[in-house]
């Protein structure tokens, strides 16, 4: 029963991590006219906004670092096939609650403040939750 939420972990941080690739590849490139925005978003305004950093870095590198550290996480445990200990599930259940309330923060950023949404940015969001809910299950 383990193994199912440690592979939803595991796909879920992969796409994660492409996701932040991808808006990092594109503002990096200063290619943004090339971002491809899914269903009528308005990406490159809040990929652009003053809020695309948090404290002075990016956040789809914060991205990056956390959807590299899970997958890398999970993956290593699945692979040498042993159970993460104690302290190192807590580490990653405090890590995903803290991406979660993130990318709530990130998403009401998104409502409230920009009045545009990103379907990346959303995309991504929605990968963190089933990151937490699939971390929750292994618990």
């Amino acid at each position: 029963m383990q193994a199912i939420p440690g592979v939803t972990i595991l796909i879920a941080s992969f796409i994660g991590f492409f996701i932040a690739f991808y808006i990092s590849h594109k503002k990096r490139t200063r290619a943004l006219a090339a971002l491809i925005c899914p269903f009528h978003g308005k990406c490159e305004d809040v990929v652009t906004s003053r809020y695309s950093r948090f404290l002075g870095i990016p956040v789809e590198v914060l991205g990056m670092f956390y959807y590299g550290l899970i997958f890398a996480s999970y993956f290593s445990a699945t692979v040498f096939v042993i159970a993460l200990a104690s302290w190192h599930t807590l580490t990653l259940s405090i890590l995903s609650s803290a991406a979660l309330l993130f990318s709530i923060y990130l998403t009401a950023i998104q409502m409230v403040a920009l009045r545009r949404w990103c379907t990346w940015c959303l995309w991504s969001a929605l990968t963190t939750v089933i990151i937490f809910v699939a971390g929750l299950m292994r618990l």
